[in-house]
């Protein structure tokens, strides 16, 4: 892609500012380390990165971003349906449009995967070398859920937590009723593992091989474990 015609357009909208220095840390793994850049802690320029959408050819008001330090000296930073991939000078190795709305920061699972979720119930993944993505889910047409949590689970595993509270505002119920519980999937890739019932409006927390769902009260905290299901997603079992 035109990168650097791109990053040259004048805009008088929002954007995301980085300014800050590489920070040291622990050895990343070797997909991220295949080309090792630092500062030597000296301050660098600012990198000014906008918001943009191919669908309408222009840049757009940025409504999410997020910066998400992979390695010592690699950055990932999403603005609205954009991510980029920076060195430890900030230059930029890659960007791609991923298609929809970007609702948290992207994560990288444990096999050095770039996995992100979108509006509606769309996830994405980025090839870390190509920038080259791809969007997947479930077939679903005519739904009012969306995912709202994205949380790393086992070995190339991730967490989606799907949110039903549009039906429990009192719209059209469906599939079923009531809705009083959002749902919980766990996907290795582009595959569903098994989908479970979640606390609506709790947080999603991964300790180990164990999930639990957390729940803030007015005067107090719930805990809740969740249980694994033992039948596959799909299965009549």
């Amino acid at each position: 892609m035109a990168l650097n015609s791109r990053l040259c357009k004048a805009s008088a909208i929002t954007s995301i500012l980085l300014s800050t220095v590489a920070v040291a840390g622990s050895s990343a793994s070797k997909m991220w380390r295949h080309a090792q850049v630092t500062n030597e802690g000296k301050p660098v320029q600012a990198l000014e990165l906008k918001s943009r959408d191919d669908r309408y050819e222009k840049e757009t008001e940025v409504k999410q971003s997020s910066v998400l330090q992979i390695a010592p000296d690699r950055l990932l930073v999403s603005v609205n349906n954009t991510v980029y991939l920076l060195d430890g000078k900030k230059k930029i190795l890659w960007e791609t449009v991923v298609g929809k709305m970007i609702n948290v920061p992207p994560l990288v699972d444990s096999r050095d995967r770039i996995y992100g979720i979108g509006f509606d119930v769309t996830q994405f993944r980025v090839d870390s070398l190509t920038e080259e993505y791809e969007t997947f889910g479930r077939d679903i047409m005519g739904t009012h859920s969306y995912y709202t949590q994205i949380n790393s689970f086992r070995d190339g595993q991730h967490l989606v937590v799907e949110s039903l509270q549009f039906y429990r505002d009192g719209n059209l119920c469906y599939p079923k009723c009531p809705m009083a519980k959002d749902s919980l999937e766990d996907w290795d890739g582009e595959h569903l593992l098994w989908k479970t019932d979640f606390p609506a409006k709790a947080k999603l927390h991964v300790q180990g091989d164990k999930i639990f769902a957390v729940e803030r009260k007015r005067n107090s905290v719930v805990l809740e474990e969740i249980e694994i299901p033992k039948t596959p997603a799909g299965s009549k079992g």
